[in-house]
This record gives structure tokens, C-alpha cells and sequence, in this order.
């Protein structure tokens, strides 16, 4: 039995990520609760934007659970991902408040090759 999540991040006025979460349970598998990523209160703008491309972010994200983040083109999908793996703020230039933990880490506190060894990304 699938058991669907959906979440809406409102960004701007008229541009939303859409986060659709699945959790797989089965009565032969135990069920799978430890959170793995944790996002508070994210905001994060780009150095020289009006507007920040993630506000007020909040979002748990537990082991065996399976999401999509879908949304139109500039609605902060890729800042998001971006955010779980260090190189937002780390490697890019603006201003990040709020908190994201990767397996309990803080990101903010962590160094972009560390957290490279736990957090993946392929964009096509």
C-alpha cells in the first residue's frame, strides 16, 4: 500500500514547488521513521536578485519515503537540492537563513566534500 505525501512550498506569487512524497509499507517490512532530512525555516537569495528564490522552507523527509519536486522554472527546485548537499550557501553567493540537516548534520556547518560522501545529485 502506497500512502501519498504532498507538500506545497509557495514561492512568490505565482510559482509553487510541489513535493509528492510516497511511503512504501508492508507488514513484511518494518516500518522506516528516523528522519533523514530536515529543513527549518529555510529562506535563501542569490547575491543580486530582487526576490529570493526559497522562502520559509519547512520540511521532514523520512527513510523510505519517496519524493518528486516538481514546479515550473524558477520556482526554487534546484536552490532546494542544492541546499541538501552544501554548495547553497557554501558555493554560491547570497544570504541563507533557517536550518537543513542531512542524516542530523547541519549543512551550514559541514563542508561541501563531507557531506558529498552522503548526498547525491544528477540533473539532467
Amino acid at each position: 500500500v502506497i500512502w501519498p505525501r504532498l507538500v506545497f512550498l509557495f514561492l512568490e506569487h505565482s510559482s509553487a514547488i510541489v513535493i509528492v512524497g510516497a511511503s512504501f509499507k508492508s507488514s513484511k517490512i518494518p516500518p522506516m521513521t528516523s528522519e533523514i532530512i530536515h529543513i527549518e525555516n529555510l529562506t535563501y537569495q542569490y547575491a543580486h536578485t530582487d526576490k529570493p528564490a526559497l522562502i520559509d522552507i519547512n520540511l521532514s523527509i523520512n527513510k523510505g519515503e519517496y519524493l518528486a519536486i516538481i514546479g515550473p522554472c524558477g520556482a526554487g527546485k534546484t536552490s532546494l537540492a542544492l541546499s541538501l548537499n552544501g554548495i547553497v550557501p557554501h558555493m554560491t553567493v547570497g544570504e541563507m537563513r533557517g536550518k537543513v540537516f542531512v542524516e542530523g548534520i547541519d549543512t551550514t556547518q559541514s563542508q561541501v566534500r563531507d557531506l558529498a560522501r552522503i548526498v547525491g545529485m544528477v540533473f539532467d
